[in-house]
């Protein structure tokens, strides 16, 4: 869901692959940052993102210096740094 001033502009969904299935719920989470990220990318090129996310680990990851995130995690927090 894309808020801005507090009121919906967007939503996206889409449902987790067999393979995806099998992550683990941390992955799972990265993932739907990143599809977000890609999916509403007109939205949030030029502007400063806030996501949030009741995650705690994935918060300390994302927010440590990207060596020392885990390699799976690594290519998604990758992407979202461009």
């Amino acid at each position: 869901m894309l808020l801005q001033n507090g009121r919906v502009i967007a939503y996206a969904s889409r449902a987790l692959t067999e393979t995806e299935k099998r992550n683990a719920q941390i992955k799972k989470e990265m993932l739907s940052i990143v599809y977000s990220f890609n999916e509403f990318h007109y939205y949030v090129c030029v502007k400063e993102v806030s996501f949030f996310n009741d995650r705690k680990p994935l918060e300390h990851i994302i927010t440590k210096p990207i060596l020392s995130a885990p390699m799976r995690l690594h290519k998604m927090i990758m992407k979202l740094q461009l």
